[in-house]
């Protein structure tokens, strides 16, 4: 999904993918927004483009789900991770149920610059060391920025939250 700079709301609501890698590349201007809601994710994997210039505000994906019946695919440029990528680290990801499974994790951020923001999610654990252990970072010396995924949903119910995460010694 490619958006236009012509446009300055582009969303991609209320929809369903399964064994499906979805590319999102949002305008390349500050001024527009990206509205990725309501979605559901089986066995597929979402991949978040931007640019220098992209919002760090209006890019969000939120209130979707992430869940898996089979174990990911190997070959090609598929991760075994739900998202993978943030370029910029412009994407707020936020709100979402991710429930790793079949040798899924959560999300891989591995852009050096800046560092992630993915608050109010339910990581499919309330222990930040889970969460951790399916979350590639630059805790995970991969080069990549911090994903700061405080406050976290304790529970699949998203009625309690935790301010508890793990953060690094120095931000990169």
């Amino acid at each position: 999904v490619r958006a236009q700079s012509y446009t300055t709301y582009q969303a991609l609501k209320d929809s369903t993918f399964t064994d499906t890698r979805v590319e999102i590349v949002p305008s390349s201007s500050s001024s527009r927004r990206m509205d990725m809601s309501n979605n559901t994710f089986i066995d597929s994997q979402i991949k978040l483009g931007a640019s220098s210039g992209s919002s760090s505000t209006g890019l969000i994906l939120r209130d979707s789900t992430f869940s898996s019946t089979q174990a990911p695919p190997t070959g090609g440029s598929w991760t075994d991770y739900y998202i993978d990528g943030n370029d910029y680290g412009k994407w707020i990801i936020q709100n979402n149920t991710f429930s790793p499974a079949n040798g899924w994790k959560n999300l891989r951020y591995i852009y050096n610059i800046g560092n992630m923001r993915a608050p109010y999610n339910w990581w499919g654990s309330a222990t930040n060391t889970t969460i951790d252990s399916n979350i590639n970072d630059y805790l995970d010396s991969n080069g990549g920025g911090w994903v700061n995924y405080t406050p976290f949903w304790t529970s699949s119910a998203m009625t309690q939250l935790d301010w508890n995460g793990t953060s690094p010694s120095s931000l990169p």
